[in-house]
């Protein structure tokens, strides 16, 4: 249990491990072959191991390392998107991985955000404020205004940069207590990391 008055995030020798296949395969074919035959033989890869820490109330945390290093693969496990293969994982007391009441207070900002098909960024911001009570779609309009998006084109004909600047808005207009962002900056021009 997190200490209430100092920690609100608490992991605790959290671990994931992914199984890979050994042999290399040309087809879908031949891998289902083999599978059925139970011919695939897989050797485990760790991408975290072991790791543990706190956050304490009013800090930030930044996570930096490699390319590979399983940075992406902890901020889907912190965020409940992955179930951690070991250890535990606390916000403000409670167990993330299938808590809804936790999962209602973090925004995930994933690298590489999906927008359905001809969505707009209005629509968007329409769909966030179902799941998200506190989804302030006024404030959404105005920081989208200030950043001229215009929120009824749709967002398949925006840039790269564009795209994660939506992205932003509704992660930090949805009103959670906790917004962790994969690749913050990733696509953003001097300007728009300037905005955000």
């Amino acid at each position: 249990m997190a200490d209430e008055n100092n920690s609100i995030i608490r992991v605790e020798n959290v671990s994931m491990r992914f199984r890979m296949a050994n042999d290399r395969v040309t087809s879908i074919k031949e891998m289902v072959t083999k599978m059925l035959k139970r011919q695939v033989e897989y050797k485990d890869f760790w991408a975290l191991k072991n790791v543990s820490f706190d956050v304490k109330r009013g800090e930030v945390i930044g996570l930096i390392g490699r390319n590979g290093a399983g940075k992406s693969t902890f901020l889907r496990m912190l965020a409940g998107v992955l179930k951690q293969d070991e250890g535990e994982i606390e916000i403000d007391g409670e167990t993330v991985w299938e808590n809804e009441k936790i999962k209602g207070e973090i925004f995930f900002l994933p690298d590489n955000a999906y927008f359905p098909p001809n969505v707009t960024p209005q629509q968007m911001a329409g769909y966030y404020s179902i799941y998200y009570n506190k989804f302030n779609k006024k404030r959404f309009q105005e920081l989208c205004d200030k950043l001229e998006l215009d929120t009824k084109r749709k967002i398949n004909t925006f840039s790269k940069g564009m795209k994660r600047q939506v992205s932003m808005l509704l992660g930090i207009c949805a009103g959670t207590k906790y917004l962790f962002c994969d690749e913050t900056f990733d696509g953003l021009d001097q300007i728009g990391r300037a905005h955000v």
